[in-house]
């Protein structure tokens, strides 16, 4: 690979992502819709109502629910952040990005790129950085009577947890997920987590395929 050229595998994943946006035609007013269709029960008039300052905290802390909540809760912060553009930057919406990708280790020692990113941002932002690399380093925190886990036994019991929230999902549920994702892509609040955005558009694309798949059997 030449000085200055790009790994194939991220023009691979960019191209993909691309050619699906351009061959789904994603419009954010269907996806209001869809998103209501597809999950009425979090809409539906007994579903518990949700303040401004809950659904900010819940883009933080979604990993902190059950998984029948994540159900009832996801569909109300995405449609949050779909239709209140000018407050997307509240609560750390870059959690919402990193929760929908399971399948990206996370790890606190950040690639010497990303480091000197955050290093840049933080002359601009620094609690944009901050937010940025609390994004990063997102981990399920330890209950307070467990003794302590290694780093790689964290990362598998979070990928695990998050693997059950989605198995509850149908597959026009995961195709919703997936739709949501290909359009927050291009925001400006997630601008430095598209590879996170990336992998979750695969990561739903796949599941509902799979599940459509096991449906019809």
């Amino acid at each position: 690979m030449g000085v200055g050229s790009v790994p194939d595998i991220s023009v691979g994943a960019i191209l993909w992502t691309y050619a699906l946006l351009e061959e789904r035609m994603v419009d954010e007013k269907q996806l209001l819709v869809a998103l209501r269709r597809e999950f009425s029960q979090a809409f539906s008039p007994s579903a518990r109502e949700l303040s401004r300052a809950e659904l900010h905290d819940l883009r933080e802390h979604l990993c902190l629910e059950r998984a029948e909540n994540v159900l009832l809760y996801l569909p109300r912060v995405l449609e949050d952040l779909l239709a209140n553009p000018v407050d997307r930057s509240a609560g750390t919406p870059s959690m919402v990005a990193y929760f929908l990708d399971p399948i990206t280790p996370t790890t606190d020692e950040l690639e010497p790129e990303v480091e000197a990113g955050l290093q840049l941002l933080r002359r601009n932002s620094p609690e944009l950085a901050e937010r940025a690399r609390a994004a990063l380093n997102a981990k399920v925190p330890e209950p307070p009577d467990e003794p302590p886990m290694r780093p790689d036994e964290v990362l598998e019991r979070d990928l695990q947890r998050r693997l059950e929230y989605f198995s509850l999902f149908t597959p026009q549920q995961s195709a919703v997920v997936r739709d949501w994702l290909l359009i927050a892509r291009d925001w400006r609040e997630f601008e430095y987590d598209r590879d996170a955005i990336d992998a979750g558009i695969k990561f739903w694309s796949e599941r509902a395929k799979r599940t459509q798949g096991e449906a019809t059997r």
